[in-house]
C-alpha cells in the first residue's frame, strides 16, 4: 500500500471533511496526493451541525432542515426574530460524510480507518504513526489534540459549551416547525444554562440542555433538565429516537502557535471554533477555504491561517465575562438578540460587522459595567 502523500488529513469530521471538500473544489487534489485518516468508518449519523447563513450555501441540498424564525427566551419573556435573507440550518453528519466521499470518489483521494498514535516533523516531511502503519506527508492537517493537557497548562479563560440532546417524538403536536428556539433561559440558574430546541415537525424535535461553563455535568443532570422541559411543554408521552452529546472548548488559547511549516492543527484543535459561541462548522468552512486558496496561490504559510481581528478580541471579552460572572450570561445574551436586528447579530458573530454595528450591540447590551470590566481585563492581559 502507498505510504507517501502530499497531504494527510487526520480526522474526517466537520473540519477535516470541509477541508477535503475545499481541496476538491479548488482542484488541489488534481496536483497533490491526499490521504484521510480516521479511526471510525464515518458512515453513522454521530452528530448534528447547525449554523446560520445568509442566502444559498454549499450544503443546502443535503440539509435536514432550515428555519427562518428564531426564538430567544429569558425569565418568561420571549422574542421571535426573523430575517429576509438569513436562515438557521441543520445538517446531519451522515449526509455530510456521504456527500464529501461521493465528491472525492473520482479524485484519487484515499481513506483509511486507523488511529493516529503520534507524528514527527522533519525538515522535508512529517512522519505519522498509526495503529495500521506509518505514513509520510509534506503537509499534515490534524484535528487531534489532548485538550485536557492544554487546559492544565493554561491560565487564561477556558470554558466549554457542553450539552446532551434528545431527538424526541411526542404524543401531542406541540412544536412550531418553522421556529428554532436557540436559547431558552426560562429556568432560574446561577450560570449560563439554557434549553435549545429545533423542531422539524409538529411532534418531532431535537432538544438539548446546553451550558457555557468550566465544569461538566453528569449525564443524569443533563437528561433531568430535558425531562423537566418536556413536562413544561405538556407534550404528553414521548419517545427518545436518538441521543447525542458534545463538549466544545470555548477559549482564547493560542492554538495557532502549535502550527508549523508542515503541521497545521484544524477544527477545535486548531482554534477554528468561535470562542464566544462554541460554533465550529461554519467557521471551519471559512478557514478550510483559506487553506485551499493558499495552496493555489503557492503561498503555503499556514501559520497565519488564524488572522488577528476585532472578532477575536470580542471573543476574549465574552470569555472574560462568562469566566468571572457566568450568572450574567443569560441576561447579556438575551438582550443582544432582543435589542438588535438578527442580521446585525449574525454579521457580528461571523466577524463581518462594521465597527459602528459593533458599538451599537455593545451600547444596547446589559450589564454594561460588567462588560466594561471584561474589556479592561482583556486590555491589561
Amino acid at each position: 500500500m502507498k505510504t507517501q502523500y502530499d497531504i494527510v488529513i487526520a480526522g474526517f469530521g466537520a473540519a477535516g471533511g470541509q477541508l477535503l471538500h475545499q481541496l476538491i473544489l479548488h482542484k488541489v487534489v488534481s496536483s497533490h496526493s491526499v490521504l484521510v485518516i480516521d479511526k471510525l468508518t464515518k458512515t453513522d449519523n454521530d452528530r448534528t451541525w447547525c449554523y446560520w447563513e445568509k442566502g444559498a450555501g454549499l450544503y443546502d441540498d443535503i440539509l435536514t432542515h432550515r428555519w427562518e424564525k428564531m426564538a430567544f427566551s429569558w425569565r418568561g419573556e420571549t422574542c421571535v426574530k426573523s430575517s429576509m435573507s438569513w436562515r438557521y440550518k441543520q445538517l446531519e453528519a451522515n449526509r455530510f460524510y456521504a456527500y464529501v466521499r461521493e465528491l472525492s470518489a473520482s479524485t484519487g483521494v484515499e481513506f483509511i480507518q486507523a488511529e493516529v498514535l503520534n507524528h514527527l516533523e522533519k525538515d522535508e516531511y512529517v512522519e505519522i504513526q498509526t495503529d495500521q502503519g506509518t505514513y509520510q506527508t509534506k503537509f499534515f492537517f490534524c484535528s487531534i489534540v489532548n485538550f485536557s493537557a492544554l487546559r492544565d497548562h493554561y491560565n487564561g479563560p477556558w470554558l466549554y459549551q457542553h450539552f446532551v440532546g434528545w431527538f424526541v417524538r411526542t404524543e401531542k403536536p406541540i412544536f412550531e416547525s418553522d421556529v428554532a428556539t436557540l436559547m431558552d433561559f426560562d429556568e432560574e440558574h446561577q450560570r449560563t444554562e439554557f434549553m435549545y430546541m429545533l423542531p422539524d415537525s409538529s411532534n418531532t424535535a431535537l432538544i438539548e440542555h446546553t451550558l457555557f461553563s468550566e465544569k461538566l455535568l453528569s449525564q443524569e443532570e443533563y437528561e433531568s433538565a430535558i425531562q423537566r422541559y418536556l413536562t413544561r411543554l405538556n407534550c404528553g408521552s414521548y419517545e427518545i429516537v436518538r441521543k447525542e452529546r458534545g463538549i466544545i472548548p470555548m477559549t482564547d488559547f493560542p492554538f495557532q502557535r502549535m502550527n508549523s511549516k508542515r503541521v497545521i492543527m484544524i477544527g477545535s484543535a486548531g482554534g477554528w471554533t468561535r470562542a464566544s459561541t462554541g460554533y465550529t462548522f461554519k467557521n471551519s468552512g471559512i478557514l478550510a477555504e483559506r487553506v485551499a486558496k493558499n495552496f493555489n496561490a503557492g503561498a503555503i504559510d499556514f501559520e497565519k491561517i488564524l488572522c488577528r481581528t476585532r472578532g477575536l478580541f470580542y471573543d476574549r471579552v465574552m470569555l472574560q465575562l462568562l469566566r468571572h460572572r457566568n450568572d450574567l450570561g443569560p441576561q447579556f445574551l438575551f438582550q443582544v438578540y432582543k435589542r438588535n436586528p438578527l442580521d446585525r447579530v449574525f454579521r457580528f458573530l461571523d466577524g463581518n460587522s462594521t465597527f459602528a454595528e459593533e458599538m451599537k450591540i455593545v451600547v444596547k447590551s446589559t450589564p454594561r459595567w460588567e462588560l466594561l470590566k471584561a474589556v479592561f481585563r482583556c486590555l491589561i492581559k
